[in-house]
């Protein structure tokens, strides 16, 4: 945090309230990957509200979201919800498609963890069309596993093997996303009563996560700080 704390006493000094909403955001992402949410709740806030002082749209929508990604990641669901979803719309009044693409996933996520799969279905197919329609190949592999997961928890094993198929080209994913793939592929496996070769499949995933860092392997919410 050294260097944070650093520029902050700089911003601080020359009275830039956007390098210090910048540093305090900067500052929350670091709790975030130590696992420290509360603390990184707090410095969104404190981001936030800097922002809105500046009316910078942007960032606004770039700190709720993060906001949301980390009380989803705690399994505040209906806060997270409401927190991304306050951040698509300000991304939808600004025309950030790509923006739009991920949140509009991570909205069918949290609605398949609340078990409201119409509401889920929809959102990960308008992820996943405006992600192909961008171009967005880590998206629309998100999109696919939240769809997969879907079919999976309505027991509709055909559907979720007809998705499978378009995942069976597609290789350089991210580590979470290589994650959320395989536990997908692992569900369809063993909602068909074939174990075989599952739990090399977890194995490796879970060393995957090791080696990188994550947390919570399975979740696809988080935002990057600015």
């Amino acid at each position: 945090l050294f260097p944070y704390t650093t520029l902050f006493r700089s911003f601080t000094e020359i009275g830039s309230k956007y390098g210090i909403a910048s540093v305090n955001m900067n500052i929350g992402g670091v709790h975030v990957t130590t696992g420290n949410y509360p603390l990184a709740i707090e410095y969104f806030e404190r981001a936030l509200t800097m922002h809105e002082e500046l009316g910078d749209k942007i960032e606004v929508a770039r700190t709720i979201g993060n906001m949301g990604a980390e009380y989803t990641e705690t399994g505040n669901l209906s806060l997270g919800l409401e927190y991304i979803t306050r951040s698509l719309l300000t991304y939808e009044e600004l025309g950030e498609m790509a923006e739009i693409a991920g949140l509009t996933g991570n909205i069918a996520e949290i609605y398949r963890r609340l078990h409201h799969y119409d509401l889920a279905l929809s959102n990960a197919q308008k992820s996943l069309e405006l992600s192909n329609k961008l171009g967005m190949n880590q998206k629309s592999v998100d999109a696919l596993s939240t769809i997969i997961e879907i079919y999976l928890a309505m027991e509709d094993l055909a559907q979720a093997e007809q998705v499978i198929s378009a995942l069976d080209n597609i290789t350089a994913l991210q580590p979470r996303s290589a994650i959320a793939v395989a536990h997908a592929r692992c569900g369809v496996k063993i909602a068909r009563g074939n174990l075989t070769g599952v739990a090399d499949i977890l194995t490796s995933t879970l060393e995957l996560a090791k080696n990188h860092g994550l947390k919570n392997p399975g979740s696809r919410n988080s935002q990057a700080p600015a």
